[in-house]
């Protein structure tokens, strides 16, 4: 109850750009409207905000997803903007000149093509819908994988903790702060 007082009264970046929302937000800069997002399309979005996120500010994340979807629609005309089809068409060199906000953007333009080829491949040109799917995709660790499941799927198979959840932890005392040393314990 606490925690959802707080965070009534504070607007934070994650709260338009970040992940979950990002299809939404960025389509919308591009003219596409909520309703017009194919599922499958918001579920591959939602999947390479994630990729993109890692050690990423949100608003930079949020700015390499608007390249991906201007050059898909100016650039490949597809007017559905960022699809499996545009990630196949989209040379991996211009990839990491449009993501270049992000960290490791070279890697991350790597694995992002890796994966749109495996989707397509092997999971029906659609995100897997479970964890041992999703992990076995170039670059998705466990706590991106449990959130793509939350918000494509549905699916609430574990809860993704990273540094920012396990600092609150302790500073709430949910957790005793000597013996929770990372984020893992």
């Amino acid at each position: 109850t606490r925690v959802r007082l707080m965070r009534s009264k504070i607007i934070t970046p994650v709260d338009s750009v970040g992940c979950a929302s990002l299809p939404v937000t960025v389509n919308a800069k591009c003219d596409i409207k909520q309703e017009d997002i194919e599922p499958k399309n918001y579920r591959l979005q939602l999947l390479v905000a994630l990729m993109l996120s890692a050690q990423t500010k949100d608003e930079l994340n949020a700015q390499a997803m608007l390249n991906i979807i201007r050059y898909s629609i100016e650039e490949l005309h597809i007017p559905k903007g960022l699809t499996l089809e545009a990630l196949l068409r989209i040379d991996e060199k211009i990839l990491v000149s449009l993501i270049k906000t992000v960290g490791f953007h070279n890697r991350k333009a790597h694995y992002v093509k890796q994966t749109a080829q495996l989707l397509l491949e092997e999971f029906e040109s659609d995100i897997p819908t479970d964890l041992v799917g999703i992990l076995s995709l170039p670059g998705v660790g466990p706590k991106m994988g449990l959130l793509a499941l939350q918000k494509a799927w549905g699916k609430m198979d574990g809860i993704g903790v990273d540094v920012h959840v396990h600092r609150l932890c302790k500073m709430w005392g949910w957790v005793d702060a000597k013996k929770c040393k990372t984020a893992d314990h």
